[in-house]
């Protein structure tokens, strides 16, 4: 029995049978519902070669938007781990060093003005303050990335399920026009 190649105007083309011939078939792709012409108009299809197989359906709309965002979502998750920065905000060897550079009188200045009356809280200095801005700047900037790399995380989750779901069974609406060059 000879197999031919119904063309669906999502690009898709469908192996049908003579046998099939007159009846209706469903495209994998789109889900609309063509009509196969009758026998003695199939002649004027693309054969499919013995032994061959129907062409594959190309990606739709929805596979692509999946593939997309669970791009986007790697990439940005992958992002906002290498944007952090790994340098410690209070540096032991920097405080020492601040220490020992300072006289006995200002350290006990400092002491006296900023510890006496209160906890282990003491004033940063310059390096320290600029440490603690680039560390709240690149936060925040991981922060906007794993904002993106969830919404595209689940865009595509979202995409891969609705492209996984079988074609509506309920018959499209088709133009009269196309409807009539089919048959």
């Amino acid at each position: 029995m000879k197999t031919f190649l119904l063309p669906c105007s999502c690009t898709t083309e469908i192996a049908v049978t003579s046998g099939q011939a007159g009846g209706r078939v469903a495209c994998p792709s789109c889900g609309r519902s063509l009509v196969v012409p009758k026998l003695r108009e199939l002649a004027g299809l693309q054969e499919l070669p013995t032994g061959g197989s129907a062409i594959q359906p190309r990606w739709s709309l929805l596979q692509a938007v999946a593939l997309g965002a669970a791009a986007t979502a790697l990439l940005s998750l992958a992002a906002s781990l290498l944007v952090v920065p790994k340098q410690e905000v209070f540096s032991p060897q920097a405080i020492r060093d601040l220490t020992l550079a300072a006289s006995d009188q200002e350290i006990y200045r400092i002491w006296k003005v900023g510890f006496a009356n209160s906890s282990v809280r003491r004033p940063a200095n310059e390096l320290e303050e600029k440490m603690q801005r680039q560390q709240r700047f690149f936060g925040g900037i991981a922060q906007v990335f794993h904002g993106l790399a969830t919404i595209a995380g689940v865009v595509a989750a979202v995409a891969f399920v609705a492209s996984r779901r079988p074609p509506s069974t309920r018959p499209r609406k088709e133009n009269a026009g196309s409807s009539e060059a089919l048959r």
